[in-house]
Order: C-alpha cells, then sequence, then structure tokens
C-alpha cells in the first residue's frame, strides 16, 4: 500500500494466520514492527519481493510470523480487546463508562 490509515487487510490476515508484509506506509506499522507479527518494508517493489521470499524460503520464519500476528489480534484487536482499551481512554479523559 502506498498510504493506508490503519490497516485492516492486514489485521484480518494477521488474524486468520497468514505471514504477512506490510509497508512503512501502512498506519499499524510501527506496531506490527515492534510485535514482529509481520514484515515492514519499504513502500519498493524490491523491498517487497525480498521480504515474500524471505517467508517463502523459511518455514521457521513463517511460523513464528503467524503466531505473533495471531497474538496481536488477540491482545489489540478483538471485540473484548478493544471494549477495554477504549474505557480505559474514557476514564483517562474522565469520563465515566
Amino acid at each position: 500500500s502506498q498510504s493506508e490509515s490503519f490497516g485492516l487487510a492486514a489485521v484480518e490476515a494477521f488474524a486468520a494466520g497468514v505471514p504477512t508484509v506490510i509497508t512503512e506506509k501502512v498506519g499499524i506499522a510501527d506496531e506490527v514492527a515492534s510485535s514482529g507479527a509481520g514484515l515492514v518494508v519499504r513502500s519498493e517493489a524490491c523491498a517487497m519481493a525480498g521480504a515474500i521470499e524471505s517467508i517463502l524460503n523459511d518455514s521457521n520464519l513463517a511460523s513464528s510470523l503467524s503466531t505473533r500476528a495471531r497474538s496481536l489480534v488477540r491482545s489489540r484487536y478483538q471485540p473484548d480487546a478493544v471494549a477495554a482499551q477504549l474505557i480505559k481512554l474514557y476514564q483517562e479523559i474522565g469520563c465515566r463508562p
């Protein structure tokens, strides 16, 4: 993607356990990189191709990306996790849930 404010397609792939490559221009790129849930690369064809090739040639990498991706989705993007984050945010700004 050249520009994506969030990265819904990536989160859907993570939830399915699909090893995923995204560019640094996807909104959740920093979170993906820090969690190791996917590979984050420059928005260039050769960078994307290299990352995809790495996943295809390394089953251990593919497996670990899949495991971390599912973990990220469970902790941050499942309905219960999102609700807990919203409640915390409301409490921080002084609202009572």
